[in-house]
């Protein structure tokens, strides 16, 4: 009899709930409390939740048949289960009876909430200290900004820089610049009062946003007040330091409301402190707000250096963990500024954008990259894929993804040689976003897709499993903590777990020592990026990086993957 092997429990019931038949599984499911040779009822075993207070024999009797959650409750079960109760329409005074067991389900239900959790904490919160980031503060200073032009008070925000900050990573080690961040939180903590909002925005950047001002003569006694216990003396495990922080302070009036340029007003009474030789507080004026002037002038050298042909692109090679097989190559701008040197996007990446010329750059760096895998290849190097990076505003071009099938095309590559990276910041739930449809195409074209610093932004496990993703990047910032930082290293761990379930790989990016390397192989990890295998390098050096890791190979010693 087929219902005799079937994987879920299934029973005849008389009308009252007397079991008149069941297969071997109900029997199973029952841990011996139901027996073949014994006449039990199903309430023998079950009590719903679903509907309290509703005997279960007022649910059998229902005509037409019903489905509803119930849970074991003998005494002598071993474990107490989360099932899924299925009734048939009564017929002839008998009807059938499934039940399904959902408890692991709901145990993996319960495990992806947890997950997802972490994940959204994480993208508001600074993972040393436990205070928000830059995007938590924005949130609430949003919020408090907003509350005050109805009550017509003053926001106040204080920056707070730690001098010297680098040079105790240099000369004693980020350990050591981590152990005075943390203690540097703690003392803001302690100074603060209960309605002030506390911030980690930076490496050695904090903020403390005042609800109520008066005026900017109070918030910078407050200031130097608070300047004065934080200068005081950190025993750090490598010895004792003297910190020094430098501040720059800004007030929004009633009816400011942008928090972005409160902070950035902050900013630039920083630059002022800074940049004056014993200045430690600086304060923002209509004279320090026409530094902005200098924007204009970067965007001038921007569209010039563009023009000019300023723009290059470096590369990074992506290394398999598993065996320390060459993966492909990242390519990253840089900007060969005629004056400042060579620049990172951190410099000039916001300026483009506000000047609408990412999507250039975009453009710019396509032709690059694939003209530099060719040479690559030409010179007899296996690499098999190039990465290249995709701002906000090409993911939602609709003729991208045309332009750059165009532009693998008429080089004679495929595709599959070609992956396309995307800020994680740019996804959105909404599925008629720009930004889907054109991930999709990507996907259905042959190009892998993949999710850039993921781990810090907005994108939910279950949107990454509804696009065409093929693979999560995860952010420096959790690579660099993990080893040192319980959430950090939950949240890595987490992320490739639940992408191993969703079936996408996971590149790991910021790797700067073997431990990392081996703890992220440990967790299946599949590919990794980051100063420990090398720098970013210009075309001419990612040659010669490509000719050594080759002879690495031949030899049998993997380039730089146990050190």
């Amino acid at each position: 009899m087929a219902l005799e092997e079937a994987p879920n429990a299934v029973a005849l019931l008389d009308a009252k709930g007397g079991v008149l038949w069941a297969n071997r599984a109900f029997y199973t499911l029952s841990d011996g409390v139901c027996r073949p040779d014994t006449d039990f009822h199903l309430t023998d075993l079950l009590v719903p939740i679903a509907e309290p207070g509703q005997p279960l024999w007022a649910a059998l009797a229902k005509p037409g048949g019903c489905a509803f959650d119930v849970e074991t409750h003998a005494h002598n079960m071993s474990a107490s289960r989360l099932l899924k109760l299925t009734l048939g329409p009564l017929v002839e005074a008998i009807r059938p009876a499934y039940l399904r067991d959902m408890s692991d389900q709901r145990q993996r239900e319960e495990a992806l909430k947890r997950a997802e959790g972490l994940l959204e904490h994480t993208a508001v919160h600074d993972p040393l200290t436990g205070l928000p980031n830059r995007r938590g503060l924005l949130r609430q200073l949003g919020d408090l900004m907003r509350r005050a032009e109805d009550e017509h008070r003053r926001i106040g925000v204080c920056l707070i820089d730690i001098d010297q900050f680098r040079m105790l990573n240099e000369s004693r080690g980020h350990e050591a610049g981590d152990e005075l961040l943390i203690e540097f939180s703690e003392r803001l903590r302690r100074l603060s009062d209960p309605d002030q909002v506390l911030a980690r925005i930076g490496g050695d950047l904090f903020a403390v946003v005042s609800p109520e001002m008066t005026d900017v003569g109070v918030l910078d006694v407050r200031a130097r007040r608070m300047r004065s216990a934080l200068a005081r003396e950190v025993a750090l495990a490598s010895g004792r330091w003297s910190p020094n922080a430098r501040m720059g302070l800004a007030i929004a009036e009633p009816g400011e409301t942008d928090p972005a340029t409160l902070l950035m007003h902050a900013e630039v009474a920083l630059a002022d402190a800074k940049g004056t030789p014993d200045g430690d507080v600086g304060l923002f004026s209509q004279a320090a707000g026409q530094r902005f002037a200098d924007r204009s002038r970067l965007a001038e050298e921007l569209c010039r250096g563009i023009d000019e042909g300023q723009f290059a692109a470096h590369f990074q090679p992506q290394i398999r963990l598993e065996d320390g097989r060459l993966a492909g190559f990242e390519a990253l701008v840089r900007w060969h500024h005629p004056e400042r040197g060579i620049l990172e996007p951190c410099y000039f990446l916001e300026a483009a954008e506000q000047l609408g010329l990412e999507s250039t750059i975009d453009a710019l760096m396509i032709d690059l990259a694939l003209d530099a895998l060719l040479e690559m290849r030409d010179a007899g190097h296996d690499v098999p894929r190039i990465s290249i990076n995709f701002s906000a505003r090409s993911m939602r071009d609709p003729e991208r993804v045309d332009l750059l099938a165009f532009a693998v095309e008429k080089r004679g590559l495929q595709p599959s040689d070609v992956v396309v990276e995307v800020l994680e910041s740019t996804m959105i739930v909404d599925a008629t976003d720009p930004a889907a449809s054109n991930i999709d195409r990507l996907a259905r074209s042959g190009f892998r897709v993949e999710l850039d610093d993921f781990g810090t932004g907005y994108a939910a496990l279950s949107n990454v499993a509804r696009l065409n993703i093929h693979a999560l990047k995860i952010d420096r910032s959790l690579v660099q903590l993990m080893l040192g930082h319980q959430v950090s290293a939950v949240v890595v761990s987490a992320i490739i777990a639940l992408a191993k379930q969703i079936g996408i790989s996971v590149i790991a990016e910021g790797i700067e020592d073997v431990a990392e390397v081996r703890e992220l192989s440990r967790l299946g990890c599949d590919l990794g990026q980051g100063y420990w295998f090398s720098r970013p390098l210009p075309l001419n050096l990612a040659l010669t990086y490509l000719a050594r890791h080759q002879r690495s190979s031949e030899s049998g010693r993997p380039h730089r993957l146990a050190g």
